[in-house]
């Protein structure tokens, strides 16, 4: 898998690149392309989506030991399905007030955003060859305070700044 080979951290750019461009193209795709420009954007969509969770995977291993991957990956997976259940409550209601063009406008400005704050301070790796761990009982106390922060921060790669 390219996210092996590469890393977790450009997959995962890659990834959430091309979904944010394809937001902020859907209204210009519909307009020149109508109702088949729009499948095949979504179909690209899933294309280019695919390889977020190996990266993401990629990128935990980095961080945390393998005995605690369980805790860890359920924490990431937690935090997709929160996104996707919270997107399913606001999109709707912004496609309504404002319609869809503006809120897939909208979405995209404010995915290509956190990408680029993402692309610029997410790190592949921690700053020491130590992992992070989610045990109580694992290395320093700063250690463990990091620990959770990054357990519930790693929907973004594991933020930066411990």
């Amino acid at each position: 898998m390219a996210a092996d080979t590469l890393g977790g951290k450009p997959v995962q750019a890659l990834t959430l690149s091309s979904l944010s461009a394809a937001m902020l193209l859907g209204p210009m795709v519909a307009m020149s392309s109508g109702v088949a420009g729009l499948h095949w954007l979504y179909f690209l969509m899933g294309l280019f989506a695919g390889p977020s969770h190996p990266a993401v995977n990629a990128s935990m291993s980095e961080w945390f030991p393998q005995e605690e991957m369980g805790v860890v990956n359920s924490v990431a997976d937690m935090y997709t399905a929160g996104g996707e259940l919270a997107a399913a409550g606001v999109v709707p209601v912004l496609g309504f007030l404002f319609g869809w063009r503006s809120t897939f406008l909208a979405i995209g400005v404010v995915a290509s955003t956190f990408t680029v704050i993402w692309m610029v301070f997410a790190k592949s790796k921690p700053d020491s060859p130590t992992r992070v761990s989610t045990s109580p009982n694992a290395g320093s106390s700063k250690d463990e305070g990091a620990a959770l922060m990054n357990a519930f921060g790693f929907v973004f790669t594991c933020l930066p700044g411990r």
